[in-house]
């Protein structure tokens, strides 16, 4: 253990004769990153800076017979890291935050002597762009290991946008069907405010060479 911090110690030497690194984010106190843990590319700028793309990405699917679901989350990002030391180093990033969902409902009723199919269609769409800014440590190993952990984040949304809509087919189309459209707008405000939370302890593993 002692034999590593030793080597760790050296961070600001290897950056100095690194050009690439390649990493991913597997874990954090962070809901981008719970959700779908970024990989990125970046590149030393000497051993003061490190500039970089990251992207993230999670689907899921749902069938429950009548019900049928999927959901979609991105995350692309560009960042820079401003090493004022040996590992310690403050995080400048930008990302777009894209949540997308649907969702649709059948149901067969009889109708005299037929059977009619109704359905009902459900779509939201919610966009967020966040800026960030966070503290941590990056420390890099001279046969090329990188291992970082960001203390601190805080984000602000630069922009946001959230679309709901809801297409009835044989459903009565009322006021609550425009309520409901409502509510999944508002849905999808809270998303984008998601997006923007702050974070802790987001830990990277990754290789420089």
């Amino acid at each position: 253990m002692f034999y590593n911090v030793a080597l760790a110690q050296e961070s600001q030497k290897v950056r100095a004769d690194k050009t690439i690194f390649l990493g991913i984010t597997p874990v954090g106190i962070h809901i981008p990153t719970l959700v779908a843990p970024p990989v990125g590319i970046g590149f030393y700028l000497g051993d003061s800076w490190l500039f970089g793309i990251e992207s993230g990405s999670k689907s899921l699917d749902q069938d429950d017979g009548d019900t049928k679901s999927s959901a979609d989350f991105s995350n692309q990002g560009i960042y820079a890291r401003w090493f004022t030391g040996n590992s310690f180093n403050i995080l400048f990033a930008v990302h777009q935050r894209n949540w997308k969902a649907s969702a649709v409902v059948t149901k067969s009723v009889r109708s005299g002597f037929t059977i009619v199919t109704e359905s009902a269609t459900a779509d939201l769409e919610a966009k967020a762009t966040v800026a960030t800014i966070g503290i941590g440590n990056q420390w890099s190993f001279g046969w090329g290991l990188v291992l970082g952990a960001d203390w601190a984040l805080g984000s602000a949304l630069l922009s946001s946008s959230s679309t709901a809509t809801i297409t009835a087919n044989g459903f009565s189309n009322t006021q609550d069907a425009a309520d409901a459209e409502k509510d999944l707008t508002e849905f999808g405000d809270f998303l984008n405010k998601a997006s923007s939370f702050p974070g802790v302890l987001n830990l990277t593993i990754g290789f420089a060479f």
